[in-house]
C-alpha cells in the first residue's frame, strides 16, 4: 500500500423492503471513512453485491488504498 496503511472498511447491511405484499431484500454497502465515502451504494440487489465490491475495490486500490468488507 502506498498511501495509507489502514484499510477502508465497508459494511454491508441487509434491508427488507415491502412492495405489493412481497418482501424484497436490498443491501447497502457503505463506509463512514471519508477517504471512501464517495463509493457508498444504497439499495442494491443480492446478485449485484459482488460486482459493487469489485468496483469499489478497483477504484480505491487505484488510489492506493486497501479495502476491507464486513457483513452486518
Amino acid at each position: 500500500m502506498t498511501r495509507e496503511e489502514r484499510p477502508i472498511v465497508f459494511t454491508i447491511t441487509e434491508r427488507i423492503t415491502r412492495r405489493r405484499r412481497e418482501a424484497i431484500r436490498m443491501y447497502k454497502v457503505y463506509t463512514i471513512d471519508p477517504r471512501g465515502s464517495d463509493e457508498n451504494v444504497d439499495n442494491i440487489y443480492a446478485d449485484e453485491i459482488f460486482k459493487v465490491m469489485v468496483d469499489i475495490s478497483e477504484v480505491l486500490n487505484n488510489q492506493g488504498y486497501a479495502v476491507l468488507f464486513e457483513a452486518d
